[in-house]
């Protein structure tokens, strides 16, 4: 039901069986149910509830780089962007290779004013993917990764 009603648009109405299927998965299965639950908030402006999902689903898959690059995004939603950078960082130092984390350390690190990260970053993305837009803007000087 849940995801039917997330594939409807309707993520207010998703967040309760979300929650009550968490309640009763198992482990394995709660990462990919937490990142709906968390987009849900994100969706429907409940940022402190997504940045606590969020913060939950890093702790329990210390190692799972999309994990903590979900928790990246969320940190920056709620304007934490000192903690969104080390969560992107924490997501790069487990797969340097990862071309979303490194689409959004761009961004993020680019409106903290890192452009050596956002640099790098981009080098390293353009290595993975030449026809990268994201990457080609920042090396090409034309301005924001955004």
């Amino acid at each position: 039901l849940a995801v039917a009603l997330l594939r409807a648009g309707r993520h207010a109405d998703a967040i309760p069986e979300l929650l009550f299927v968490l309640d009763e998965a198992a482990n394995a299965a709660a990462e990919p149910l937490r990142r709906m639950l968390i987009e849900s908030y994100v969706q429907t402006g409940q940022y402190a509830a997504a940045r606590e999902q969020a913060q939950l689903l890093a702790q329990r898959a210390p190692n799972d780089v999309r994990s903590h690059t979900v928790l990246a995004r969320t940190l920056s939603l709620v304007g934490d962007e000192q903690a969104a950078l080390r969560a992107i960082r924490r997501a790069l130092a487990l797969n340097g290779n990862d071309v979303a984390s490194l689409e959004l350390a761009i961004a993020l690190a680019w409106r903290a004013g890192e452009q050596p990260f956002a640099l790098a970053s981009a080098t390293r993305l353009l290595t993975l993917d030449s026809e990268n837009p994201v990457a080609q803007r920042v090396l090409s000087g034309s301005g924001s990764a955004q």
